[in-house]
């Protein structure tokens, strides 16, 4: 079972994504665009689990992110990384204390744990992944917005006739 855990957007907020989205599209000539129903900040890759073991990172969830209230977060304009001369255009995130906080958490967590390893934190929302363009991502301009984090979930990533399906197994909701 692949997974990860990762902030869960409301409707409002894949549909702004999704608008921003369109607009990057114009600055490709071709890649592989995220579906606005998997429109995510992932907080921690998982990687493959073993099911039997689905409780433990349920476990690991809510003693991680179970105390946090709900904040907000800003967008910071397009970026992206780039491999092997394909670019993976993202929204990038303003740095923020309470998902610092959080991601923090979640890292202390899995290193008391026998289940993960450390990997750096970079707060992003992926649009697409092998990209490429026929423009510069970051000439495109966009207004920035806030997301309000309330929902925190254990996803799982399935593949499913070719495409990428994200379900939320375990999700723990901030007040």
């Amino acid at each position: 079972m692949r997974a990860f855990y990762g902030i869960v957007f409301d409707d409002e907020t894949k549909n702004k994504i999704y608008g921003i989205q369109s607009e990057v599209k114009k600055y490709t000539s071709r890649g592989k665009f995220v579906p606005l129903a998997n429109f995510h900040i992932t907080l921690k890759f998982l990687g493959d689990i073993d099911p039997k073991e689905f409780d433990d990172y349920c476990d690991l969830l809510e003693s991680a992110v179970g105390g946090f209230n709900a904040f907000q977060i800003v967008t910071k304009g397009i970026g992206e990384f780039t491999k092997a001369n394909k670019a993976m255009p993202y929204i990038g995130i303003k740095e923020s204390k309470a998902l610092i906080a959080m991601n923090n958490n979640i890292q202390q967590m899995v290193n008391r744990s026998y289940l993960l390893r450390h990997e750096n934190f970079t707060p992003h929302i992926t649009l697409a992944r092998q990209v490429e363009t026929k423009e510069r991502l970051s000439d495109i301009e966009i207004t920035n917005f806030n997301i309000e984090v309330n929902k925190i979930a254990l996803f799982e990533s399935k593949n499913e006739k070719n495409k990428l399906v994200y379900e939320e197994r375990a999700i723990i909701r901030l007040v």
